[in-house]
């Protein structure tokens, strides 16, 4: 192939369209509770439940002051037994083979009506604004909760419903395992999530109460196991409890929206303040219910709050633990694949020629965004959790702001491909993407020296992806034609089948990255190549994670056009995205 080829003070958390599907208004309650006592997790409070039907509301604008040295519990520094907290000592959930538990029958649910002025096919928007007093103080990690801090009112019933246990067994010993692409014992959301989420059971059984931001965290975690189960519930042709875990889903779902708002506007100006990493957690786990249920139309969304959320504490944080840039670093991926396949919208609308934009590269530098990892590499290293090297993300980073560069550019010059600077910018980053040092980079991985079958997976995986960024590239920048790009879309496919070949020769069961495979499959237009694609996805479906089918449907139609457009000045994928108003999350 040529080588031609290849600050925010504000924390607001915008909710918009929240279900495709079922267009329901998520619980934002009119009154707010002093009480930080959680509801019992399979019920709706009244005001939830006519809150679903209610017309949408715009919240007053109301703003939160930036995250100073006093505002959020910092976090413990580096060295300060940070990585050994893990939930491991509690429960042993490292066996590789699991048995799901008998999912509960006698349960009874409460009535969830769908019916009324916004039932499930009315299109509505929802804003959820946060706003703490401009007063708040904060304490630090050495302050301890109490009795009466946690307890405001009469503790209720605090225990989980064998519904509830169930889905939190299924996301321990299966969910859980997804969300890395090998075995890995001491990812984030083992060493963090789960054992917050355990804490907030904990809290809730012996004094009745527990956090907002824990007691969000512990729905979220469920709401993901729910939607996880009706997905495989689905795949396996099981249909006599769907109905029922769908429904499940999606109170969970709403109530973790609405306990994230709690959590602002009464966890953040409480005497024991949430730490950093603890609500960061808890917002990026709505992205993971997003994925795992398909309606991804909210992801930026909760991304842009994420992002809000470190802009501000960098303010004043000038260090931070092992698990906070860990937590950096997964908000760094799920932004790099949510950029990749939505286009900004904002910037779209300039008017400003892109010789007058050189700042726009400098906008999209990430250094206020603190994720480096340690040396030596732990178990929370982008190599270990998505398996591929930190420096190529990175790379795809700066590859997508030109596209989207490129593409704003087009808009604004119908029949022009390229200014003489963006062309050069182009040529720029091409050139890095083709000569980026893969066996080095791979080299400086440390499963890789083991030999075993997590470093082949590393090696499987990195390839796939560097490979499938040259495809991005050159389908978005350069408009080749795909019968130029078959090498490229024959790499992607070998590697991915590799990587399941090898988990079922070992009996690992671990997540995938589903971006490589979208990729190279919209430039696969030969028969044989498709039913390879075709038969990867179908397997795939056994993550539970809904959003790889919005995926594989895109790539159905992009199929079934036949022909490329020889006008066209972008991806046929993307065509058919903006022409269908689809955002997709590939992560």
């Amino acid at each position: 192939m040529p080588r031609s080829i290849g600050s925010c003070p504000e924390l607001m958390l915008m909710l918009t369209n929240p279900l495709r599907t079922t267009r329901l208004k998520p619980p934002y309650p009119t009154t707010l509770s002093l009480s930080p006592s959680p509801c019992p997790a399979e019920e709706l409070r009244p005001d939830d439940q006519r809150l679903v039907h209610t017309e949408t509301s715009l919240l007053s604008d109301r703003t939160l002051p930036a995250f100073h040295s006093h505002t959020l519990s910092q976090d413990q520094p580096q060295g300060h037994g940070d990585q050994n907290s893990t939930v491991e000592d509690i429960l042993d959930i490292s066996s590789h083979t699991w048995t799901p538990p008998q999912s509960p029958t006698t349960q009874r649910n409460p009535p969830f009506h769908s019916t009324g002025p916004h039932s499930r096919t009315t299109s509505l928007q929802q804003i959820l604004d946060w706003s703490p007093p401009k007063d708040t103080t904060f304490y630090e990690d050495d302050e301890t909760e109490t009795v009466s801090s946690l307890s405001w009112s009469k503790p209720r019933s605090t225990f989980l419903s064998a519904d509830d246990c169930f889905l939190l067994n299924y996301y321990i010993h299966k969910v859980l395992r997804i969300f890395c692409v090998v075995d890995n014992a001491k990812s984030p959301w083992r060493t963090l999530h789960l054992p917050r989420a355990l804490q907030s059971c904990g809290e809730s059984s012996a004094l009745g109460a527990t956090s907002y931001t824990r007691n969000c965290l512990l729905h979220a975690l469920l709401s993901t196991s729910a939607y996880s189960l009706v997905n495989n519930l689905k795949l396996e042709g099981r249909t006599e409890d769907l109905e029922k875990w769908s429904r499940k889903a999606l109170q969970l779902r709403y109530k973790a929206i609405g306990l994230l708002r709690d959590a602002v506007e009464h966890d953040l100006h409480s005497k024991n303040r949430p730490k950093y990493k603890e609500l960061l957690a808890t917002m990026l786990s709505m992205v993971t219910i997003d994925v795992a249920s398909g309606d991804t139309g909210t992801c930026g969304v909760h991304l842009k709050g994420c992002e809000q959320l470190i802009r501000s504490a960098r303010k004043s944080k000038t260090r931070y633990s092992v698990k906070a840039r860990a937590l950096h670093r997964i908000f760094f991926y799920l932004r790099t694949i949510h950029a990749s396949t939505t286009l900004d919208k904002e910037a779209s609308g300039q008017n400003t020629e892109w010789d007058d934009l050189q700042g726009d590269f400098a906008a999209n530098h990430d250094g206020w965004l603190e994720m480096h990892e340690s040396e030596p590499k732990d178990m929370t290293s982008c190599d270990y959790v998505y398996g591929v090297p930190l420096s190529l993300l990175v790379l795809t980073r700066k590859a997508i702001s030109v596209v989207q560069a490129v593409a704003r550019f087009r808009q604004r010059n119908p029949g022009l491909l390229f200014s003489t600077s963006l062309s050069t910018k182009c040529d720029e980053v091409d050139e890095e993407i083709l000569d980026w040092p893969i066996d080095k980079e791979l080299s400086q991985c440390p499963t890789i020296g083991r030999g075993d079958d997590a470093a082949k997976i590393v090696h499987h995986q990195t390839h796939a992806f560097h490979d499938a960024l040259v495809l991005y590239f050159a389908q978005h920048v350069r408009l080749m034609h795909h019968r130029h790009l078959k090498p490229y879309v024959d790499s992607v496919l070998h590697h991915l089948d590799e990587i399941e070949k090898i988990k079922d020769g070992s009996n690992v069961f671990a997540g995938t990255l589903f971006w490589p495979a979208f990729i190279a499959a919209s430039e696969a237009f030969d028969p044989t190549l498709q039913a390879r694609f075709m038969a990867w996805f179908e397997r795939a479906k056994i993550y539970g994670l809904h959003s790889l089918w919005g995926g594989n449907s895109l790539v159905l139609e992009v199929w079934n056009k036949a022909s490329t457009n020889k006008a066209r000045v972008t991806s046929q994928w993307r065509a058919i995205a903006e022409e269908r108003q689809i955002e997709l999350m590939l992560s």
